[in-house]
């Protein structure tokens, strides 16, 4: 089973090095801004396999005690995993995965 991991923070670097020490593959982050606070803040995300869930989030929490996490079950994740090396991949994840926020944040307009 997969399960999308979403970390709200202010401090992502801390939050992906975290992250990643414990699952190894990548995040995408978004920035963005709170609507109470107006404080700049950070949506880290990335789709991992159930059992990798609880260290995740333990190892995020040591280092950032006040990171929202919200987890929610992935139904269908259609994507091949790619090497650092291959940039032009990365980059359209992340462009896609942008436009499902943002998609999915004017639906409560």
């Amino acid at each position: 089973n997969q399960v999308t991991i979403e970390f709200i923070t202010s401090d992502p670097d801390s939050v992906i090095d975290a992250f990643m020490a414990v699952v190894r593959h990548g995040m995408s982050v978004f920035e963005g801004y709170g609507g109470y606070s107006q404080r700049k803040i950070y949506s880290c995300k990335a789709v991992v396999s159930s059992y990798e869930v609880h260290d995740a989030i333990e190892n995020v929490r040591k280092v950032d005690p006040k990171v929202i996490v919200n987890t929610y079950h992935t139904a269908n994740f259609l994507w091949k995993f790619l090497s650092k090396t291959n940039r032009i991949g990365e980059c359209l994840f992340f462009f896609l995965s942008f436009l499902l926020f943002i998609f999915k944040d004017l639906s409560k307009i």
